[in-house]
């Protein structure tokens, strides 16, 4: 029994000394990692700073302000509702595009950006008038390709559908809507006062048009001194002493283009009888068709100008039948005549677009908000087949006359009338 006992005695002995081994250890382990917490704490609670500065441009970014990190972090900078064209990391580093940063310091961020622009055009027609409709889609087009502005155009805008159109653009998020034609007048007004943060373009509207301070509109006079030219070359190459003009509709802006072509033409020939049309539409290529085959053979006209868009397309194609001699407008149209378009009355939209655009581009618009702009943006355009037809002298005349007009020695007449004047 003594013996047995002992035995026990020993073996209690040896379990607490293996006890004691193991508190040993997991007080051991215990330190060690409460000293790899403790070196883990002091690696993650270093705090640094990170500042973002706007230094140019318009909006704000996602982290616009001072903001406080771990040492490690990454954070991103990127632009809200812009485009994102240059940054400086503490004056020094510098790149194009979102920023991320490790954060390892305390960092001032400048961040450089433009607005992402939506713009929206309108137009009555559709491109293939080759004049108002397609020279504002192709500037519309060159203001995405130019300024990387998201782009959306509209055709064949009826009446009916103008309001609604322009309402559903803005509610789209469309921060700019241009209204390129005299049809628009009235509607964008209205849709101008309902939307105040969209900015709206008119091309053009009437003198005294009550317009808000989100809207920049083209004044009416805009072709007029082209028009006087136009004139002069007609007073001097008419045959039969008689002139005619086609507008779609008689607003303000036709009213100032037809007094002054029959101004130019009486200042060289008091002769000459100017006639007009008014059909009263912009799309009816059959009218203008038959309205300028009337002109031709009922008056005797033998240099017709048509201004009516669509209508004009049916007054260029009678003038072709009949080999009379025609004036284009807006563009370039003598691809619609080849061998009987004299020249064309050209209008430099980009002339006006382009400052407008950068004035929203950088801020400035408000100086231009509200205003009606008189710009004189018509010119004549080649004469092509016309070239060795017309003689020097008449060219050499209406160089000294657009000159005279630029100077001041000639006053184009801008005369506006609520109605068209009696045909001769």
């Amino acid at each position: 029994m003594k013996v047995y006992f002992m035995q026990i005695e020993n073996r209690k002995a040896i379990s607490r000394m293996v006890l004691a081994i193991v508190l040993v250890v997991i007080l051991v382990v215990a330190v060690v990692a409460a000293i790899v917490i403790v070196e883990s704490e002091k690696k993650t609670t270093t705090q640094y700073t990170v500042t973002v500065q706007i230094s140019q441009g318009l909006g704000t970014t996602n982290d616009t302000g001072t903001h406080t990190y771990p040492s490690g972090t990454i954070i991103n900078i990127a632009t809200s509702g812009a485009t994102l064209t240059d940054w400086k990391l503490n004056a020094t580093d510098e790149g194009s595009g979102a920023i991320n940063v490790t954060v390892n310091d305390n960092y001032l961020v400048y961040v450089y950006f433009v607005p992402t622009f939506k713009l929206a055009l309108l137009v009555g027609g559709d491109t293939t008038d080759d004049g108002l409709n397609d020279q504002g889609v192709e500037v519309a087009q060159w203001i995405g390709a130019a300024y990387n502005w998201t782009v959306s155009i509209s055709q064949d805008v009826a009446y009916s559908d103008q309001g609604a159109v322009m309402t559903s653009y803005a509610q789209e998020g469309y921060n700019v809507i241009w209204a390129d034609g005299n049809q628009f007048i009235g509607t964008t007004e209205a849709i101008a006062a309902q939307f105040p943060n969209v900015t709206f373009i008119m091309t053009p509207t009437y003198d005294g048009d009550n317009i808000t301070s989100n809207v920049v509109a083209l004044g009416a006079q805009n072709q007029a001194t082209g028009y006087y030219l136009a004139g002069v070359l007609s007073g001097e190459m008419t045959k039969t002493n008689s002139v005619g003009m086609i507008l779609g509709q008689w607003t303000a802006e036709q009213s100032y283009e037809f007094y002054a072509y029959r101004a130019g033409v009486q200042s060289v020939s008091n002769e000459t009888k100017v006639y007009l049309t008014v059909p009263g539409t912009w799309g009816d290529a059959t009218l203008g068709f038959t309205d300028a085959n009337t002109m031709i053979s009922t008056d005797h006209v033998d240099i017709l100008v048509p201004i009516a868009d669509t209508t004009g397309l049916g007054a260029i194609a009678a003038a072709t039948e009949s080999n009379t001699t025609v004036i284009g407008t807006v563009l370039d149209q003598v691809d619609l005549s080849p061998q009987d378009m004299m020249t064309s009355v050209l209008l430099n939209m980009t002339a006006f677009i382009q400052p407008v655009i950068q004035s929203i581009i950088n801020g400035t618009f408000s100086q231009i908000g509200g205003q009606i702009m008189n710009l004189q943006l018509g010119s004549l355009g080649p004469f092509h087949a016309y070239a060795n037809i017309i003689p020097t002298s008449v060219q050499t005349l209406l160089n000294e006359t657009a000159q005279g007009i630029d100077n001041g020695t000639i006053q184009v007449p801008f005369t506006y009338t609520q109605s068209p004047p009696t045909t001769p």
